[in-house]
């Protein structure tokens, strides 16, 4: 999912150039290719299709999850990218585009952790990427 906070119907979006915060490494949608701000991927694609479009220069800056969250917020960046998942509380926040990828989350562990569905929730210490809907 990408996180728009600047619809790209805004004049935000009609500017020559629209800064775009993501992640460097989120293989296949975007992956940082080399230190010089070239990015690939599937996301990356579609956001140079849109700049295409509209006649705007696309510019990557690579963050991290949660600070892409936070620039985009701040302003200094005009939109993000990096696989959103679109809640009531960010749509207080920020402008969505439409989905266009369905995912679930899921764990895992070594096979002698001992974690099963009945004792997921007890006490067990897990990691979590900040900023997403998982923390």
């Amino acid at each position: 999912l990408t996180l728009f906070i600047s619809c790209l119907l805004s004049s935000t979006a009609l500017a020559e150039k629209l800064i775009i915060g993501t992640s460097s490494f989120n293989p296949p949608m975007e992956i940082q290719a080399t230190k010089n701000q070239v990015f690939t991927g599937f996301e990356i694609d579609l956001l140079n299709e849109i700049c295409r479009r509209i006649n705007a220069t696309c510019s990557y800056q690579p963050m991290t999850f949660e600070g892409i969250m936070q620039a985009v917020a701040t302003g200094d960046v005009d939109l993000g990218i990096d696989g959103f998942f679109i809640t009531k509380d960010r749509l207080n926040y920020y402008l969505f585009s439409h989905p266009y990828l369905q995912a679930k989350a899921q764990l895992l562990s070594t096979v002698d952790a001992n974690i099963t569905n009945a004792n997921i929730n007890t006490g067990k210490r897990i990691a979590v990427e900040a900023g997403t809907v998982y923390k």
